[in-house]
């Protein structure tokens, strides 16, 4: 079983949304797709909820950090192929040391803001002193922005974020068909209206596969 853990210290950034549409894509393709949501605010367990039963059953967990490892036994057990991790937003890295540890490849979205790229080096620390593999997504970019400013602007965070490690060469962009997602229990690769968005999460899906099969990522 793979384990990929979805973590951020900072909240807003897209991290619940990108981990349900990784995994409903990871379940369209044929894998059998399991996922623990850790935070308490609980949304992607409640996305789970509303999944139609025509669709692969994605069973979450939604449990307190400190019953992590438990939850991930029992996957483990049942023989899942893909396990997917939504962590808590926290200043206290060590509740969700757990899901770190166990993670075949951690997944840190990051807004490309000055304020969320200082966040993110917690996030790339606590990976890097646990020795687990881990990349940085530019998640929530603009898309009214266009032409040389889009451009310079994406470009800018890439700069400052290839400093901390892995970074995921294309970008999430901010867009209302994710929301549409959420409100039905699909991940934005079965919904059929927004091939941007399709095409982004496909890609996303795509890199993260070949990254977990890869030897090492830093």
């Amino acid at each position: 079983m793979k384990i990929i853990t979805f973590a951020s210290q900072k909240g807003g950034v897209s991290k619940t949304t990108t981990a349900f549409c990784v995994a409903a894509d990871l379940a369209r393709r044929g894998g059998r797709v399991a996922a623990i949501d850790s935070d308490s605010q609980g949304s992607l367990a409640l996305w789970a909820k509303g999944r139609p039963v025509d669709r692969p059953q994605i069973p979450v967990a939604a449990v307190s950090p400190q019953n992590l490892k438990a939850a991930i036994d029992v996957a483990r057990k049942d023989r899942y192929d893909w396990l997917v991790i939504d962590t808590p937003p926290t200043g206290a890295p060590l509740e969700v040391e757990t899901a770190y540890k166990h993670s075949d490849l951690i997944v840190i979205p990051v807004t490309p803001s000055a304020i969320d790229i200082a966040a993110s080096g917690v996030t790339v620390k606590l990976a890097r002193q646990l020795r687990r593999p881990f990349i940085i997504l530019i998640s929530l970019a603009d898309p009214k922005l266009s032409g040389m400013f889009e451009r310079s602007w994406v470009a800018e965070a890439r700069r400052e974020l290839n400093q901390f490690g892995t970074l995921y060469p294309g970008c999430i962009v901010k867009r209302r068909a994710y929301q549409r997602a959420f409100m039905n229990g699909l991940g934005v690769s079965e919904m059929g209206d927004d091939a941007a968005a399709q095409r982004e999460i496909s890609q996303l899906t795509d890199w993260i596969i070949r990254q977990v099969n890869s030897e090492a990522v830093a």
